[in-house]
């Protein structure tokens, strides 16, 4: 029974801790329209309407490994910035409408980076299973 209670609150615990993390996250983007926020199919359209590839960066929240990387990367921090008017920057916070098929990755890594084009056609894959001690230096 003290089982059973323990794990309801845990999970509890959890879920609010990730509505938290998502709800500071949408905070983030709200103001920035440099970013396609978690519409893959907008994310496309645009890419389609820009003639542009895409970056899309897939970020699983609360996880803070790849946390201060992350936002480097949302920040397009040194040579990210140059990159601005070449791509379509999207950033993916839930994954269940997706075809998985199509990214091929690591689904226990909380942060993925696809470089690909606006047929689908993926160039590139970022993605790393770092130590989380490692993952907090960068």
């Amino acid at each position: 029974m003290a089982l059973a209670a323990a794990n309801a609150v845990f999970g509890q615990s959890v879920q609010q801790t990730r509505e938290m993390a998502v709800r500071n996250d949408i905070k983030k983007f709200q103001e920035d329209d440099s970013w396609v926020y978690d519409d893959f199919d907008k994310a496309i359209a645009v890419a389609k309407e820009t003639d542009r590839p895409l970056m899309v960066v897939f970020r699983w929240l609360p996880w803070h490994a790849c946390e201060s990387f992350d936002g480097q990367v949302v920040r397009r921090d040194g040579e990210l910035g140059e990159l601005v008017d070449k791509f379509v920057f999207v950033r993916l916070i839930k994954v269940n409408r997706l075809d998985l098929s199509l990214f091929q990755f690591d689904y226990d890594l909380t942060f993925a980076v696809f470089f690909m084009n606006a047929d689908k056609t993926i160039y590139g894959r970022y993605g790393t299973r770092s130590s989380i001690d490692d993952a907090e230096k960068h």
